[in-house]
């Protein structure tokens, strides 16, 4: 396999080659029991430290803007690949990792002395170490993923490797579904950044293909740059709903691939026959657009300018004009859990009316769509119905409060204020009886 550089080329590869010792090596020093003496120690910290004696090396030439570079085909027709780059962050990171895990390496042999897992905990440092060092020398998207995914089982073994001690196990069963639904999340990023690349770059093909009608490249371009303003606009500030976000993605998208498809041999157009029921379908379809169009593009677009509108007037002391622009946010879209949240503080404060911030806290928890947090509509209801003295529902709500966010401390400590209230409530009909 050839290793290229900015500079020249040979064919020693040293990356996959550092990554085949760790792997190799792991097993090695478990089937040799190096739990017998410490003088392993000195056996187990040499791989590491000889790769980091390797990188240190390379620090000259890559300080010069040099790289190593491998690749490795092992499925050609489907165009998969392992390809490891070694530049100058993942130099870095790869100095870090190895030198970090020599020292681990060797402080292992007397932290487990004695220990017979001793043998296991070096193969699972060494598959992590390997993991981190193919995560950092990554130099695409399936390397990045397989090596992650390595890093989340390795890191798992680690964590609950003392599985007797006191919530080993129980953090590492945690950590092993952050990383894993991290690494989901990942391989769904990448499909979609593979998908929408795919889709642009046809669009792209279609706009400037000079020999198509010109209505059919104006339609392309419109879906193209509508396409890029959805994406750019979801990224930064998008005020519409996901599915209304997805929906206008997929159109677009669809619209798009669809002429590429047609105008590029690739699929053919064939008449449907329904020459008479198109006329009726097309105005109902064209209808359906509309309304959907309406209902989930322009009012909740609307109801957000009348939330900034809000925002705006509450903070220059104008509560009136906040109660008004609020309400005119809750008609364009009732359904919204943060314009329930905000209007309930404003009746709670300001404009003192506690029937109706009940009731748009009722609302905001019975139709809740994750706008807000279900911790902060608790406290507000905590809040409310310790201002109207219901001191038993205002422990309750606190209570709730804190069980979807135990670290809420405003939560904590009006929860304790309502206990003393309580309490001191008790303590006094005790005594009058």
């Amino acid at each position: 396999m050839r290793i290229t550089n900015k500079t020249r080329e040979h064919i020693v590869p040293a990356l996959a080659f550092s990554l085949v010792i760790l792997f190799t090596f792991a097993p090695i020093l478990w089937l040799l029991k190096p739990h017998r003496s410490p003088s392993f120690a000195w056996l187990a910290v040499l791989p590491p430290a000889v790769i980091t004696a390797w990188q240190a090396l390379q620090l000259p030439a890559v300080a010069q803007g040099n790289f190593i570079a491998e690749r490795y085909v092992w499925a050609p027709t489907l165009g998969l690949e392992l390809a490891l780059r070694l530049d100058g962050l993942a130099l870095f990171f790869g100095l870090i990792i190895t030198g970090v895990g020599a020292c681990i390496a060797f402080y292992t042999a007397y932290y487990f002395e004695g220990d017979p897992r001793q043998g296991f905990f070096y193969l699972v440092l060494y598959g992590f170490m390997a993991s981190m060092l193919g995560l950092v020398w990554a130099d695409d998207l399936l390397t990045l993923f397989v090596f992650w995914e390595g890093t989340s089982i390795t890191s798992y073994l680690l964590i609950a490797f003392k599985s007797d001690y006191k919530g080993a196990t129980e953090g590492a069963r945690r950590a092993l579904i952050v990383t894993t639904a991290g690494g989901l999340a990942m391989l769904a990023g990448m499909v979609l950044l593979l998908l929408v690349g795919t889709v642009l770059k046809h669009g792209l093909a279609v706009i400037r293909k000079e020999t198509l009608p010109l209505q059919e490249r104006m339609i392309a371009s419109a879906a193209f740059y509508s396409l890029v303003g959805i994406l750019v606009a979801a990224l930064f500030f998008f005020p519409f709903r996901l599915n209304s976000t997805l929906f206008m993605t997929v159109l677009m998208m669809a619209m798009t691939e669809g002429l590429y498809l047609r105008h590029f041999g690739l699929i053919e157009k064939h008449p449907l026959g329904l020459t008479g029921t198109r006329y009726v379908l097309l105005p109902v379809l064209l209808l359906f657009l509309v309304g959907w169009l309406y209902y989930s593009g322009y009012k909740p677009f609307k109801g957000e300018q009348a939330h900034l509108g809000y925002k705006k007037a509450l903070a220059t002391g104008m509560v009136k004009e906040a109660e008004r622009q609020i309400v005119k946010a809750l008609k364009y879209d009732p359904d919204n859990t943060l314009y329930c949240l905000y209007a309930a503080q404003l009746y709670m404060g300001p404009s003192k009316d506690f029937a109706k911030a009940r009731d748009l806290l009722e609302r905001a928890l019975h139709l809740f769509n994750g706008d807000a947090t279900l911790w902060s509509l608790y406290y507000l209801k905590g809040q409310l119905a310790l201002q109207t003295g219901a001191m038993m529902e205002a422990k309750a709500a606190f209570e709730k409060s804190l069980y979807y966010n135990p670290l809420y401390r405003e939560a904590q400590e009006k929860l304790e204020e309502v206990n003393k209230v309580i309490k001191e409530h008790d303590r006094v009909m005790i005594k009058f009886r």
